[in-house]
Formats: C-alpha cells, structure tokens, sequence
C-alpha cells in the first residue's frame, strides 16, 4: 500500500548528492501532501515560519480574534483559515483557550485538538529531513521548533541532531547569546549541545562557567563539561569527579564515569546506583589518581562518540507483533532468530537460555541457543515471566488475573490473586518482596508486596495508557508505558527521568547508565542526555503479523 502512493506521487527532487532512500521518500511524500516542499528552501521556510512574531502573528491574532465574532459566518472563516494554516498560532490558541470568552475558547479548544498532534508530526519529519538533506544555515530555523515544542523530547532530540550536522563556526555567537538570554531550557540544551560539537577552544572559560553554574539544569551543566573534557582541557576532570559524587541523576552520573574514563585511560570501578557511602570509596581512588596525575598525564580527546552499541552483551529482542525474538550483536546484526507464537516477553537466563512468554499459544518456554525447548510451562494468557535465583519461574497468567511462582518440577509454590485490578509485570527483588504492576481502566500502580501480601510501598501512574513493564535500580524503579518512560525515586515518589516518544512500548536500563528502547518497531540505545547511540528496525525480521496488530508491541533486554 505505501509503495503503491509513493509510486503515484511526483519524483521528488533530491540533492545529487543524497541517496533517494525509501525513508527520504516517505518523507517528501508526507510533506510534499502537507505543502512542505521536500528541498533546502521549503524546509528552511517551513521552519522560519515557526517564528510567528512576525507578519504571520499579526494575521493569526486577527484570526483568533475572529473566533469570538458575533458573525457565525466570521467564525467559521476564521475557524476554517487557522485549522488550514501551513504553521498553527498555538501559543496564541493556547491564550484564547484559557479566556473568559466562551465561544472563542471552545473554538480555540476545538483547533488545538484537531491540528496539534499533526503539527507536531509535520515538524519531527521537517526536522529529520533537514538532518539527512544536511540543509545549510538554519541554526536559528530549527531553534524555533524548539521555542515552539519546549517539552517535546522527539524535536529537541532531532533538533539536537540537526544542528550536529549543520551548525558552523559562523553560529558560535548566536548560540552563546541562546544561553545567556531568558529562553527555555530545551533550547540552552540544544545550543550548548551544538556549541560542544563546534570544538571552538576559545568557549572553554564560559564552557567551565556553565558547567558549575547551579542555576542551570543539570542536562546543561553535564554537556558543559563534556565539552570541557572534548577539548582536552583539564579542568573538566574535577567537574566530571563532581557529578559522580555529589549530582542527583544516576544517569548522568554513570555517564560522567564513562567520560572520565575516556578522557584518562583509567579503568578504576564505580557504581551509579549505589548508596552514597559506596560511591565516596570509590570516588577517592579516582579522586587520588586525579591529584597525582590530573596536571600531567596524557588524555585522550575529543571523547569518543559512539554510533554503535555501548556493549559486546547482545541486546535480546521480542518482536511481538512478527512472531519472533532476536539477539543482536556488538553490530546490530541478527546473531540468532527464534520463530514463536506472539511472544510478550523474553528475557535471559544465568544459564544462557532464553526465556519466552508465547501469549496465543498459552505457555512459557526455555529454549537453548540450539533453538531446543528444555522446558515448557503450560499458562493461560500469560503476559510476563522472571527467572528467579532459586531456580523458580515467577509468571503472571491468565491476562494477568494471577502470579504464581512455580519451581522446576512444575508446583506451585507461591501464588497472588489480586482482587480489582489484573498484574502486568512482576519481579522478585533481592529483600524477597515483589514489585507488581497492577494494571486498570485508568492509573496503573507499581507496588512492592511482602510474602503474605502486604503492599509496602506503592506509586500511582496518572495516565490512561496501557503499561509495559517494570525494572528495579536500587532505590529507583524504571516504569514503561506506552508513549512513556519513567524513572521514579522510591523514597521520595518523584520522577527523576522521563523519557517520551510515540510508539514508544518498553525500556530497559543498562549497567553503563544507558537505556535500551523499543518504539516503532525498532530498537535503539539512548544515553542519559537522550541522544541516541545505535539503532535498528527490526520489522522486517520476523513473519507477517497477526491479523489485527496495528500497534508497535516489542520488549528489549540484554
């Protein structure tokens, strides 16, 4: 079907350049019917035209002024001259949405509901676009999808991309005066993100200013440092051993440690998700070597930036919808391939087989990488299984209506019946307690249960989407959702990571700080600022789906 329309519409012209890849002419097909012409003009105009401070401001007020007109006739034109618009005024919908006349509200209401989420579609394919044409001098351009999408990760994180392919020396002032002025943070992100990449020397003094500077983010103040440490400036190996001891995200944290260990060559171990008296052990035998060789040793820059995965541990891959789950190598390559009945989980074993939740064909299976069944668990619907240290299987069955822990001879031997609501995921932690996710119409809740069932500790989601699984880092949990990713302090209740994106299904947390990703029927590595590693789409992999999937489902493990 879609290559029957990409084969109707006009050939788009491309630069010699570029390759005509299938992606870049699905782009020029969506946008071309969008009125986005797919060349550097139409996407330099497109993304100027963000800006509406402009003339085009001036004609949106008029317009949204219209909206409340005692003219039925004038309201409906106005209605009908904003929804058609190239660019949606929504900042100034947004205004009329919350004022006190009720019927321009309830059409600027109406407006937004229909054009936003399209809007912000159009924009991630301008961007992408923008980043695979490497469309010269549009620093400033593709800044105002930011200003316009400040809370969107999908456009900050290609925005970022863009500028990496297309920023030059001739953009040093312009994003420094971005991280000086009153702007959002998504957009000092984005501009000291391209101030790094520029590898401009003469930065290094306000490189360090930023870096310590405890009014900015810390997402801002690490990439400050980073870049610190890209121009082999010393100065970043303290402020790199700072974030290991004393910053909030473990994330970061973790990522500071690879940094330090890039820059020197040392290898010395340290844990982000430790307590802080772990972490100041071994903080003082980096802290040691720093003070003996800080000003003299050899160091290795700019840090390496990689484009393939972080680790030689392959990524393990249930491509549910196409019936199959994967290994992927130190190359993203397929290494293994195991054909199964929609498979809603997989995970790895100590013993090296490969657990598999078969949710159509009702059993939980371990297979061996000779693709040999060495056990078989007969379950009603499950929906997740964990291997335990003791040789057990904890399974939630029949859709999640009960978990049960079952031992190698097939018994029972531990059961939870929840009363309302049915169990997405479940896990054994090391105390002996269980972490469920208990799942519901509305606010799925992650709760941690001792033995004889008693919820010790529980963190309601406020969403209606549907929940993918759970993973336990120490004193935080990693939740996925559809569209969604969070981390979430068990202490304090609070989310100290975020991560969103459409088609987004399941998330997984590497020991180096990263994080593993299924959306959209591909599986990608980000690090802890949200740039991405590696990636691979893995549609292609499995057989045709079953009749009905019309949504990306997938797990990621390693």
């Amino acid at each position: 079907m879609v290559i029957l329309l990409v084969a109707a519409l006009p050939a788009p012209k491309f630069s010699s350049a570029v390759p005509a890849s299938d992606e870049l002419l699905h782009l020029s097909s969506y946008l071309e019917s969008r009125g986005v012409p797919m060349n550097h003009v139409g996407i330099r105009r497109y993304l100027k035209a963000l800006d509406q401070s402009g003339h085009d401001g001036k004609l949106a007020k008029k317009l949204i002024a219209q909206l409340g007109s005692d003219s039925f006739s004038e309201r409906q034109s106005a209605e009908k001259s904003i929804t058609a618009s190239t660019v949606v005024p929504i900042e100034l919908l947004r205004e009329a949405a919350l004022g006190e006349h009720s019927e321009k509200s309830f059409r600027a209401k109406k407006i937004l509901d229909k054009t936003l989420p399209a809007e912000i579609k159009i924009v991630e394919k301008v961007l992408r676009s923008a980043e695979l044409l490497k469309v010269p001098g549009i620093t400033k351009e593709v800044l105002n999808s930011v200003t316009r999408f400040p809370n969107e990760r999908r456009i900050v994180q290609l925005a970022r991309r863009v500028i990496a392919v297309t920023a030059t020396p001739e953009d040093i002032n312009f994003l420094s005066a971005q991280m000086a002025s009153k702007t959002t943070a998504s957009v000092r992100e984005v501009s000291i993100s391209a101030l790094r990449i520029l590898h401009e020397k003469s930065l290094s003094d306000r490189f360090e200013f930023w870096a310590r500077n405890h009014l900015l983010e810390e997402s801002i103040r690490l990439e400050a440092a980073l870049a610190l440490a890209d121009l082999g400036d010393r100065r970043s190996l303290s402020l790199l051993l700072e974030v290991m001891g004393k910053w909030k995200s473990p994330g970061f944290r973790s990522l500071s440690h690879i940094a330090l260990r890039q820059l020197t060559g040392q290898t010395m171990d340290y844990s982000a998700y430790e307590e802080p008296e772990v972490r100041i052990k071994q903080i003082a035998a980096w802290k040691d070597w720093i003070t003996l060789n800080g000003n003299s040793a050899v160091l290795n820059f700019p840090l390496r930036m990689e484009v393939s995965k972080t680790t030689d541990q392959p990524t393990l891959v249930a491509v549910t919808n196409r019936n199959c789950v994967l290994l992927l190598g130190k190359s993203s390559e397929v290494v293994w391939k195991f054909p199964c009945g929609y498979p809603r989980f997989a995970v790895r074993m100590d013993n090296g087989n490969i657990l598999i939740v078969e949710y159509r064909r009702n059993r939980v299976i371990e297979v061996d990488r000779n693709k040999r069944i060495v056990r078989e668990i007969p379950v009603k619907f499950p929906v997740n299984a964990q291997p335990m240290d003791n040789g057990n299987i904890l399974i939630c069955g029949h859709q999640g209506k009960s978990v049960v822990e079952v031992n190698p001879a097939g018994e029972v031997v531990w059961d939870f019946k929840p009363i309302k609501r049915s169990i997405g995921y479940a896990i054994r932690l090391d105390s002996g307690n269980t972490l469920l996710a208990e799942k519901g119409p509305r606010n799925p809740m992650i709760g941690e249960y001792t033995v004889d069932g008693t919820c010790i500790w529980k963190f309601v989601v406020d969403t209606d989407k549907s929940l993918s699984s759970i993973q336990p880092l120490g004193k935080n949990v990693l939740i996925s959702i559809a569209g969604s990713a969070i981390e979430v302090n068990k202490k304090s209740n609070e989310i100290v990571w975020r991560y969103d994106r459409d088609g987004f299904r399941n998330a997984f947390r590497l020991d180096n700080g990263n994080t593993l990703l299924y959306a959209n029927d591909c599986v990608l590595e980000l690090d802890p600022t949200g740039q991405e590693r590696w990636s691979k789409n893995v549609n292609r992999e499995g057989r045709e789906q079953f009749s009905g999937d019309d949504v990306s489902y997938g797990t990621v493990q390693q």
